[in-house]
C-alpha cells in the first residue's frame, strides 16, 4: 500500500516538474525557430548585398536603378498562397521590405582631403524599418557610411596619397580610385506576434553592407 502512495506521490511530482518546465521548453524551441528564420533572412540580403556590390564595382557603366534591381534580382523569389511567384526582396509594391543606399566615395587628392562623395541622384530606394517596427522610405540619413566607415576610409585616403606620390615621383600618372558602397536595409517580419513588453518591434531591421574598389575607366561590361 504505501508503495502504491509513494508511486503517485512521484508520478504527480512529475507532471507537476513537467508543466513548470514545459513552457519553459517551448519558448526555447520557438526561440529557436524565430533565430533560423531571421538568420535565413539576413543571409539573402547578404548574399544579394554582395551580388549588388560585384555589380557595381564593374565600372561606371552602371546606374545605381540597375545596381537596386541586381540586389532584388539576386535575392531570388518565392511562391505566395494564390500561387503566383514574387520577389523575396521587395523595394516597392504592396508590401515592400527592402531598402537601397549606393554611395560612390572618390580618393582624389584634388578633392578636400583626398575625398569626394557622390551620392546618385537614383542612388536611393525601398523602405526602412525603424527602431518601433514601422515601415518608411529609406533617406541617405539612414546612411551609415561615416558613421561606421570613417577609420577605414581615413586609412585608404592615405595610402591613396602615398602611392600616388610615389607614382608621380616615377613620372607616372596619378590613380584616381573610387569605392563604391551598397547598404541594404530589410525589413524581417517575425514569425509570432510578441507581447508589447518584449523589447524586439515587428518587422526587425536587418543591416548588411559591402564596400569595394573601383577604379575609374575600369570596364563596364
Amino acid at each position: 500500500m504505501n508503495l502504491k502512495i509513494m508511486y503517485k506521490a512521484k508520478r504527480a511530482q512529475s507532471m507537476v516538474e513537467f508543466a513548470l518546465v514545459l513552457p519553459l521548453l517551448l519558448l526555447l524551441l520557438l526561440g529557436m525557430v524565430e533565430a533560423g528564420y531571421a538568420f535565413y533572412d539576413y543571409m539573402v540580403v547578404a548574399n544579394a548585398n554582395r551580388e549588388g556590390i560585384r555589380f557595381a564595382s564593374r565600372g561606371q557603366g552602371f546606374t545605381a536603378t540597375q545596381i537596386a534591381e541586381r540586389v532584388v534580382v539576386a535575392g531570388g523569389q518565392r511562391q505566395t498562397q494564390e500561387g503566383t511567384f514574387e520577389p523575396v526582396l521587395r523595394t516597392t509594391g504592396i508590401d515592400p521590405n527592402l531598402g537601397i543606399i549606393i554611395t560612390y566615395i572618390d580618393f582624389d587628392p584634388a578633392s578636400p582631403n583626398g575625398i569626394d562623395v557622390d551620392t546618385p541622384t537614383d542612388g536611393i530606394s525601398g523602405t526602412i524599418a525603424t527602431a518601433d517596427g514601422t515601415l518608411r522610405p529609406v533617406t541617405w540619413d539612414d546612411s551609415r557610411v561615416w558613421d561606421e566607415m570613417v577609420d577605414d576610409i581615413g586609412e585608404s585616403t592615405e595610402m591613396d596619397t602615398i602611392i600616388n606620390q610615389i607614382r608621380q615621383d616615377s613620372g607616372y600618372d596619378i590613380n584616381h580610385n573610387r569605392l563604391v558602397v551598397v547598404e541594404t536595409f530589410l525589413a524581417h517580419p517575425l514569425l509570432l506576434d510578441v507581447p508589447d513588453i518584449v523589447p524586439f518591434p515587428n518587422p526587425m531591421p536587418v543591416y548588411f553592407r559591402s564596400a569595394m574598389r573601383v577604379t575609374v575607366g575600369s570596364r563596364s561590361q
